[in-house]
């Protein structure tokens, strides 16, 4: 009998090696490398064959095959205008997030839509019987295509057959080829089975979305170099006690990386957020420790409101407790509010959170929590038409962001009044009822 070969592979980044590693050389990371069996090269090796070469004038695209409307205005934006033929896009999400509930209603409105477009799901982790389930709570069309199976060349096969233009592989981790051993979710069966799927959707021109799981961790499980085989890279993100759901581009081939869709999710599935550039403002009456601040994703602004909670500290060590902004960004906008405007924060417990879940990595958003900061050190009511806009430098100074003059414009046209900007930014505003900040030590006799 013949032997069988194995190698490791760290499923971090991809990296082979012939023998174990406790720690992987490229990325760094600890007990990642899982073993592989190593299949054997076949045919005539060193044959050389020519490639084709063709003009970019010579490849053109079948009219409404290029860009295929999701009717998700949302998920159209994060693709970049649509779905793009010989595609292939990755969706991750936690458990519960929605995904399969999100990629059956876009199977429901292409098909119902496009007749020049045949879609088929394919289904390895959920029955038949599960999935009609599904259909049936969210009230889509029962003519819709199925496969249930965990073979990867028998659901090629089938696609080629039938000649399906976009297929849904739910999930990547779920389905194996017999050409290799070990079992589904592996580092070689994963790589393995992505690959074959990207050479069908270049070869054949078949748009394929791939469902992926998240470690505990928050990544995709399997190996790094799944995210470099695929052309897209989405993340599902929301709050499992919210009915806001978020959709992030990681990785985006034909179109941007910065854009954000806004989903409102509920029993009846998913649909496109109302009014998003207020949908993560929780209240509009006047409180302790609120401010609001605005951001960019892409080119949608968006108001989020930042609440802060300062309380005195029960141990000898003050707790710093956030979500939705990095840790280390409050510790630094407590220790300048501490030095330069006399409060302070040293011995107090200090929570700050971004309303509704949302994640932002945004200086602009310095001086806004900082306004909630001593909104709540000083125990005074914020008014609901505060908006604050500036980053904060370690000098104590306030800076003006990049956008300023289009942050103001959608304020504006939102309602907004009371609009505290950085005084170096005094003659892009034209605005008379701004209020300028020169430095963090001015914000106690404003507020």
């Amino acid at each position: 009998m013949k032997k069988t070969k194995y190698a490791y592979a760290c499923i971090e980044c991809g990296l082979e090696v012939p023998k174990w590693m406790g720690k992987c050389t490229r990325c760094g990371s600890w007990g990642s490398f899982k073993k592989i069996d190593i299949q054997e090269v076949k045919g005539n090796v060193g044959r050389k064959q020519l490639s084709k070469v063709r003009k970019v004038k010579s490849v053109k695209g079948k009219p409404g095959l290029l860009r295929v409307k999701t009717r998700f205005l949302e998920l159209d934006r994060v693709l970049g205008g649509g779905i793009v033929k010989g595609e292939v896009v990755l969706l991750g999400g936690e458990p519960g997030i929605g995904k399969t509930t999100l990629l059956l209603q876009v199977l429901d409105n292409i098909v119902s839509n496009s007749e020049a477009v045949k879609c088929v799901y394919v289904t390895s982790e959920e029955s038949l019987e599960q999935i009609s389930m599904h259909i049936e709570r969210l009230g889509l069309s029962e003519s819709l295509d199925f496969v249930c199976d965990d073979d990867i060349d028998s659901i090629i096969a089938t696609i080629k057959d039938k000649k399906y233009s976009l297929a849904i592989i739910d999930s990547i981790q779920t389905v194996k080829t017999k050409d290799l051993k070990g079992l589904p979710g592996g580092v070689g069966q994963v790589k393995e089975c992505t690959s074959r799927l990207v050479e069908l959707a270049k070869g054949k021109g078949v748009a394929v979305f791939l469902v992926g799981h998240i470690t505990k961790g928050g990544d995709l499980a399997g190996p790094k170099v799944l995210e470099h085989l695929v052309d897209a890279v989405f993340y599902l993100e929301g709050d499992s006690a919210s009915n806001i759901r978020l959709l992030r581009g990681l990785k985006n081939r034909y179109g941007s990386t910065k854009e954000i869709g806004i989903f409102n999710f509920n029993g009846k599935g998913f649909s496109d957020a109302k009014n998003p550039s207020e949908i993560f403002i929780s209240s509009k009456d006047e409180r302790i420790g609120v401010c609001k601040g605005i951001i960019f994703e892409g080119n949608r602004a968006l108001l989020v409101e930042i609440q802060a909670l300062i309380s005195k500290c029960a141990f000898n060590l003050p707790q710093r407790v956030v979500s939705g902004v990095k840790k280390a960004k409050v510790q630094m906008l407590c220790a300048i509010l501490s030095k330069y405007s006399k409060v302070n924060l040293f011995d107090k417990d200090v929570y700050v959170n971004i309303a509704k879940g949302l994640k932002v990595d945004d200086s602009s958003l310095d001086l806004s929590i900082c306004m909630a900061l001593l909104s709540s050190y000083f125990n005074k009511k914020a008014s609901p038409l505060r908006v604050a806009i500036g980053e904060a430098s370690l000098t104590g100074q306030i800076h003006a962001p990049g956008l300023l003059v289009d942050r103001l414009k959608v304020l504006k046209r939102l309602g907004y009044r009371h609009i505290l900007v950085p005084k170096e930014a005094g003659s892009l505003t034209g605005n008379k009822e701004v209020i300028f900040v020169d430095s963090v030590a001015s914000l106690v006799d404003i507020l």
